[in-house]
């Protein structure tokens, strides 16, 4: 910049250039005001928006009211009164009952299969020593599949597996086998959902992982090994 020149801050303030240091620094008069940067020449001043009340409510108020009516109607019977049934049945009921057993077997079941898994895939690219375009490859499925979840995973699975799914029906016509009728399986069984959680859960490990083990250094094996310590030790 030249001496003389001048520029808006940002802020509504015409800045010029005071004086040239000879090394591309320049003292600035902000005028209007009593501020003066000298040296080197400052970035403009940038108004930095802040999330207010009214932004904040703008965007949570879309799930209030969801959340207030079933809030409120947990605490209702059929006709609208006051009851607290609805409470009680969550532990007397069998099928609310049910209900939270498979939930907590599902939940087991796949965090343990999807964690050992993972694990495994992800040490077999990493230290196992596989040729890269196998990495390259589990990569981009797991960073692809463990974006699906919930809404947009139900209706994957429904649309691939459910008794008029894309591969059910191809089955039954290249092979003449129906996956419901002839093979027993149910897309909404016990083994079925833990299937479909399966498909994120597993390259979700798999992404967590990878960086995990790449930041385990080379000398501390080996230190390990000169230790005289087993694969167990080093590991734990």
């Amino acid at each position: 910049m030249l001496l003389g020149d001048a520029f808006g801050d940002g802020a509504g303030r015409v800045v010029e250039v005071a004086e040239d240091d000879g090394l591309g620094g320049a003292a600035l008069l902000a005028g209007g005001d009593d501020l003066t940067v000298a040296g080197h020449l400052a970035p403009p001043l940038q108004h930095r928006p802040v999330l207010g009340v009214a932004d904040a409510k703008t965007v949570f108020a879309p799930y209030a009211d969801p959340i207030i009516y079933l809030f409120l109607g947990s605490f209702q019977d059929a006709q609208g009164g006051f009851t607290l049934a609805n409470i009680g049945a969550l532990f007397t009921d069998p099928l609310i009952i049910t209900a939270y057993i498979n939930s907590i077997r599902i939940s087991i079941f796949t965090a343990l299969v999807g964690g050992v898994l993972g694990f495994l895939m992800a040490y077999a690219v990493t230290v196992g020593g596989l040729p890269n375009w196998m990495r390259a490859g589990l990569v981009t499925f797991a960073g692809v599949a463990s974006n699906y979840g919930a809404v947009p995973l139900a209706f994957l699975f429904i649309n691939t597996l459910g008794r008029t799914g894309l591969m059910t029906a191809f089955i039954a016509l290249a092979f003449r086998l129906n996956l419901y009728d002839d093979l027993g399986f149910n897309l909404y069984s016990f083994w079925g959902v833990s299937i479909t959680y399966l498909y994120f859960q597993l390259p979700l490990m798999i992404l967590i992982t990878i960086p995990i083990l790449e930041g385990l250094k080379k000398e501390w094996r080996e230190a390990c090994e000169s230790l005289g310590a087993n694969q167990f030790t080093y590991w734990r």
